[in-house]
């Protein structure tokens, strides 16, 4: 039994109607109770440094743009952290996987007019970011290093627990537990950081 063109271009019509929305999803869904600097969230300044240029051919408009956008970050401080951090996770986001999934299901027809997700583009100096925050906020910036350090990203594991050893004689007594559990991490990486920083606090 054939299903009517009614029936098959209203399949078609939700199909792209979610796939839409979940592509603008993916890219709104952090935006909300993110730390703000001059009312704009930390993904805005994020973005420009990831691509200064994107607004403005004009070199002395991009040197600006870049040292506001850098300016804003340290200002945000610790709590600027995890999202940092999200620059050293190579994985899409579920939204965008499922959204790819979903494309491919679509007739040929309807797909090619959908946007293919363009992986973004990742900030190259993290770890920079990271040192500074952390030596800025000292002991303020442990917590979230804390937290940092039991994610699922091994990348971002380890990049906490080289920060964490900034700071690791203004509170030794919080840090040392947190690189006693690295030491026995899944990661060679992160045992490796781990190992180290315990072998640099003073007995």
């Amino acid at each position: 039994m054939s299903i009517p063109l009614a029936s098959k271009r209203t399949k078609i019509s939700w199909g792209f109607g979610f796939a839409l929305w979940a592509l603008l999803l993916s890219a709104t869904s952090v935006a909300a109770g993110e730390p703000e600097y001059e009312r704009k969230p930390v993904s805005h300044w994020l973005s420009i440094l990831r691509n200064p240029s994107a607004g403005s051919t004009n070199r002395e408009a991009i040197g600006a743009a870049f040292r506001q956008a850098n300016a804003a970050v340290l200002s945000i401080g610790p709590a600027a952290l995890p999202y940092l951090a999200e620059d050293l996770d190579d994985r899409e986001s579920v939204f965008v996987q499922g959204y790819r999934k979903l494309r491919q299901q679509l007739p040929s027809s309807v797909a090619q007019r959908l946007p293919d997700p363009q992986r973004k583009r990742r900030l190259m100096i993290v770890n920079q970011y990271f040192s500074e925050i952390t030596r800025r906020a000292g002991t303020n910036a442990i917590p979230v290093l804390i937290q940092l350090a039991s994610s699922h990203v091994a990348k971002i594991r380890q990049t906490a627990v080289w920060s964490l050893q900034l700071v690791a004689g203004l509170n030794r007594y919080h840090v040392i537990p947190v690189f006693t559990k690295g030491a026995l991490d899944t990661d060679n990486d992160v045992r490796r950081e781990s190992l180290k920083a315990l072998c640099r606090i003073e007995p």
